[in-house]
């Protein structure tokens, strides 16, 4: 099993291949601002509900009960494996993550309604769907403890499954430049 807390994937001899902070979830957030519409409308009807009962400060109680049914859902229908996998990132644990994104990618691959229609849970906006978003992380967390090979299989993979994905396009071709830079022929 690899340390915990393995060096990156050198550039050469003396540079990382990531120089950023490792707490720093490697994927671009993109908003779909369609999927915002049904949260307006969530919060519309409570704020309708609510306003039938106090005029006076329904908006405040409107929010309030806005964001719990959101935390509700979100801790009812997104696998705990996925915070997990985000906590250890954040504390540099990348082997202790992976086999939270493994569990997170098998629930979202059993559950694929969930994910395609997670904006009408109020679960996310995001124009990426979170199996997508675990796959870039599993592969993150892959380069982070070294294993070069198993982190361009699964870009690959994300690449297959999500073929708009830039951020699994840009680093592969990232580690091909680096590859080819370490071992010039």
């Amino acid at each position: 099993m690899p340390p915990q807390h393995a060096k990156p994937w050198p550039l050469c001899a003396t540079r990382p291949l990531i120089s950023m902070a490792s707490k720093i979830i490697f994927l671009k957030q993109e908003t779909n601002w369609f999927a915002i519409i049904p949260n307006l409308i969530v919060l519309s009807i409570i704020c309708l509900c609510v306003y039938a009962i106090d005029k006076t400060t329904f908006i405040f109680f409107s929010i309030i009960i806005y964001y719990l049914l959101t935390r509700l859902l979100r801790w009812t229908l997104i696998p705990k494996s996925l915070y997990s996998g985000v906590r250890q990132i954040r504390e540099s644990k990348f082997s202790d993550a992976v086999p939270d994104f493994i569990e997170t990618i098998g629930f979202y691959s059993k559950h694929q309604w969930l994910d395609k229609y997670r904006f009408l849970f109020l679960i996310s906006s995001s124009k990426r769907t979170i199996k997508e978003s675990a796959m870039c992380d599993l592969s993150y967390c892959y380069l982070m403890i070294g294993d070069v090979k198993k982190a361009k299989e699964t870009y690959q993979s994300v690449l297959k499954e999500f073929p708009d994905n830039l951020n699994a396009a840009h680093t592969l071709n990232m580690i091909d430049i680096i590859e080819k830079n370490a071992n010039p022929s």
